[in-house]
């Protein structure tokens, strides 16, 4: 559940920096939604020269039961420097906030907002491996980090589901156009999928499934 996970979160944190109560972590570096939520990508709509109009929104989250959402980047910014060294942060983990349901859920997620020809490798200064690999290569630095106190690597590992979620919005995919309008429609039936299973990471002795879920298409956690 949320609550474990964060107080576990937490302790790891705080151990992370001697002689000091804890990470000066805010308020608002986690929450829990209770239904359908949207994630965005400040940092990259902030950069972004066409914004102008954009719903900003690059992936949604249809859920039946409460989840959780971490904010990673705040938990790095509050470790020391020398912690934060060589440590690529993905943009969220998220978890499920209640036990109810008999399942444990677990998602490190990264967004981002690219033309469709950046996300492969040759096409970005930048990102010369490619915007897809940059991603896969921040959530697995992230749970490897995570990972290596005991208790939340526990965590993770016995959760029923453990993922690493690649949020996409292509830049040049216009939502407003009839073509996207059926396309969103198609994506909210039962037997379409929002989201396919491409690969499997291994990472500290857990398996993670690799799934990319494409704007305007849902996550359905």
């Amino acid at each position: 559940m949320y609550a474990v996970f964060k107080q576990l979160l937490d302790k790891y944190m705080a151990a992370l920096c001697p002689g000091a109560s804890g990470p000066s972590v805010s308020d608002g570096a986690s929450v829990v939604y209770t239904q359908n939520f949207t994630l965005s990508d400040d940092a990259a709509c902030g950069e972004c020269p066409g914004n102008h109009g954009c719903d900003k929104i690059v992936m949604a989250v249809e859920t039946n039961h409460p989840v959780g959402v971490f904010h990673v980047a705040d938990y790095i910014a509050a470790l020391p420097a020398k912690t934060q060294n060589g440590l690529k942060n993905c943009d969220f983990i998220m978890c499920d906030a209640s036990n109810t349901y008999g399942s444990r859920k677990v998602a490190l997620c990264d967004l981002s907002c690219s033309e469709a020809r950046y996300l492969n490798p040759g096409h970005s200064k930048k990102y010369p491996q490619g915007k897809r690999a940059y991603v896969v290569e921040q959530m697995i630095s992230t749970a490897d980090f995570i990972a290596r106190d005991i208790m939340v690597g526990q965590y993770i590992r016995t959760a029923t589901s453990k993922r690493f979620v690649f949020g996409l919005r292509v830049k040049d995919m216009n939502v407003r156009n009839k073509a996207m309008n059926s396309m969103k429609a198609f994506s909210k039936t039962p037997s379409s999928q929002a989201a396919t299973v491409s690969s499997m990471q291994t990472i500290a002795g857990i398996d993670f499934e690799y799934v990319e879920v494409r704007h305007p298409a849902p996550l359905r956690w």
